[in-house]
């Protein structure tokens, strides 16, 4: 798991630790997220 945050990461794809925590607890079955939406936070390009 921590291969795929550095991968989303080196993307610009940033969630942090204890957001995907709880986004990942709050599932039933983790591995289908088709059934809920996903938010990404966005770095700041300025």
């Amino acid at each position: 798991m921590l291969e795929n945050y550095g991968n989303l990461a080196s993307l610009g794809l940033v969630v942090s630790k204890p957001d995907l925590v709880t986004f990942l607890e709050q599932m039933k079955n983790p591995w289908d997220i088709r059934r809920t939406d996903t938010t990404a936070t966005y770095p700041c390009r300025c």
